[in-house]
């Protein structure tokens, strides 16, 4: 079934309240529409993934990096996607 935001946002208010809700559906929009923007690509992921995968090998065929920090990684890689 492919609707748009807007059929599912009428749909599922109306499942929710009984009726249509214009406040509730344009709530509903703009919350779906927020959390796209906050999820990755699977190009991006791709990516992500292939930046780590290049700097544990380098880690751990060439020289420890015992201050490498996962999240402190993952946090610098989410200031470049903005």
């Amino acid at each position: 079934m492919n609707e748009t935001l807007e059929e599912a946002a009428e749909r599922i208010v109306r499942e929710w309240y009984g009726s249509g809700e214009d406040q509730c559906e344009d709530c509903f929009i703009k919350g779906a529409k927020w959390q796209q923007q906050q999820l990755y690509t699977e190009q991006e992921v791709l990516q992500l993934l292939d930046t780590l995968w290049d700097r544990l090998d380098r880690w751990y065929n060439e020289d420890a990096d015992n201050e490498f920090n996962l999240r402190k990684w993952f946090d610098e890689c989410e200031l470049k996607k903005k």
